[in-house]
């Protein structure tokens, strides 16, 4: 997560600085989405997972962990008072793009 939000900020992607935020935002607040360990996807193997992490920030109904607890995202925003990023126009799909610069 720490490093696609560094990817993310240096403004490359056109992701929108409240996604970004948002991002850091999970992180200082140690919510981490589960990601599944089998069944990635994509020629580096990593769109499975990025798809967690990006669903995660946007409030798709997706498990996350928030201080050794297992629980549905919606809840540990609001436990941890972190306001989901809502999506603007082709930002899910930049926020997943593996992109070397």
């Amino acid at each position: 997560m720490m490093l696609r939000a560094h990817r993310l900020a240096q403004g490359y992607s056109g992701v929108s600085k409240e996604a970004v935020e948002a991002l850091v935002n999970f992180l200082n607040s140690g919510i981490v989405p589960r990601v599944r360990q089998y069944g990635s996807i994509g020629v580096n193997g990593d769109l499975i997972a990025l798809v967690m992490i990006v669903a995660g920030i946007f409030a798709a109904d997706i498990d996350v962990v928030y201080n050794g607890e297992t629980m549905k995202v919606a809840l540990a925003t609001e436990l941890a008072e972190v306001r989901p990023s809502k999506p603007r126009l082709r930002e899910g799909l930049a926020m997943m793009s593996y992109v070397i610069l």
